[in-house]
């Protein structure tokens, strides 16, 4: 892989929560082997915040795919002339899409490094070959093998998130605004997954071990997720013999972050707020259903997954015509003893 000539580089980062933080080893990766180059991303708004805490990244192109099929080409001409603007050496593409090959290319970007899929191979100029089994690796490995393939070294195992001592403060203001009274004993509840409802455990579930944490640890429950999962999140605090606080559609991803830093513990399903958590660190006990741990499960040693031990899962379907029950199969007691563990390991 070419390494003189190259000054500017741009990133296209995917389109989800979870997947940007599972590119991070590789987006590293990047930085380390092409020292002295400037890196900047293209993503989606609501990757944004992920990328922007990288201190290496110098830029930010935003780019949002129009619902309209008139309004697309449009939005491809206007993402195409900013990025001319730049005048970069080299793209290179996490995202698998022909799009953002078709950017890259009509952008005048000389050197296109990515995996020929969704038949885009005639718009690059350096295919990464896809290992065998790779599908089957971990969604990081996925990324790691882009930047492997280009001839780098990556060192960085693990996806972190380091955040700031200020946005950890500013999560505590927000919780002791919204109720909470003691930082050290901190539960959070995270019911949602944008996926579909084959990744959630039942809201009534969630509500039993966030009243086992009240009635057995005295700890404070944090109820969060974003605006599309309010309801969600009211069908757990309305199952709760206990007052929670719900934060659900009232904070930013920015500010999650500084508040998931400032739980002693972290519930969810398989989501973008898992791998968040993991990546900060943060003790976390994760539910699967229908996806498959070994492949988009949390890394960090602070973390406890839990899968239901049925047949048919992993099916990676977002919605299940046999009642979920790998979902169900998942017993309160089976998470309650994983929080119980967690919990315990802070004191």
């Amino acid at each position: 892989m070419i390494r003189d000539g190259i000054s500017k580089i741009l990133v296209r980062g995917v389109n989800w929560i979870g997947d940007a933080i599972m590119t991070l080893p590789a987006l590293n990766a990047i930085h380390e082997g092409y020292k002295g180059a400037r890196i900047y991303v293209l993503c989606n708004p609501w990757t944004y915040d992920i990328y922007r805490l990288q201190p290496f990244i110098k830029g930010i192109v935003l780019y949002q795919k129009s619902r309209s099929f008139l309004m697309y080409p449009l939005e491809i001409f206007k993402v195409v002339k900013e990025i001319r603007k730049y005048d970069f050496d080299m793209a290179v593409l996490f995202q698998n899409a022909i799009e953002a090959a078709l950017i890259a290319y009509l952008s005048g970007i000389r050197i296109r490094v990515g995996y020929a899929t969704d038949m885009r191979g005639p718009l690059l100029t350096h295919i990464i070959k896809k290992g065998k089994g790779i599908d089957n690796l971990h969604h990081s490995e996925y990324y790691k093998c882009i930047v492997r393939g280009m001839g780098l070294e990556v060192k960085d195992e693990i996806p972190r998130l380091y955040i700031s001592d200020q946005l950890k403060e500013k999560g505590w203001e927000i919780l002791k605004r919204s109720g909470v009274k003691k930082r050290a004993e901190l539960i959070g509840i995270c019911p949602g997954a944008e996926y579909g409802p084959a990744k959630r455990w039942p809201e009534e579930y969630f509500s039993r071990v966030a009243d086992m944490t009240i009635e057995r640890l005295g700890a404070e429950v944090v109820i969060m997720g974003s605006r599309k999962e309010k309801e969600i999140c009211k069908k757990v605090e309305l199952g709760m013999r206990h007052s929670p606080i719900s934060l659900c559609g009232r904070t930013s991803l920015m500010d999650a972050m500084g508040i998931i830093k400032n739980l002693r513990v972290f519930v969810c399903n398989d989501s973008g707020l898992m791998h968040v958590a993991a990546a900060l660190n943060t003790p976390l006990v994760s539910i699967f259903g229908s996806t498959d741990p070994k492949r988009t499960g949390p890394l960090s040693a602070n973390s406890r997954v839990i899968q239901g031990s049925v047949e048919c899962s992993p099916c990676f379907k977002t919605h299940c015509e046999n009642g979920y029950i790998c979902l169900k199969s998942v017993k309160v007691m089976d998470v309650w003893r994983k929080v119980e563990e967690l919990w315990h390991m802070r004191e």
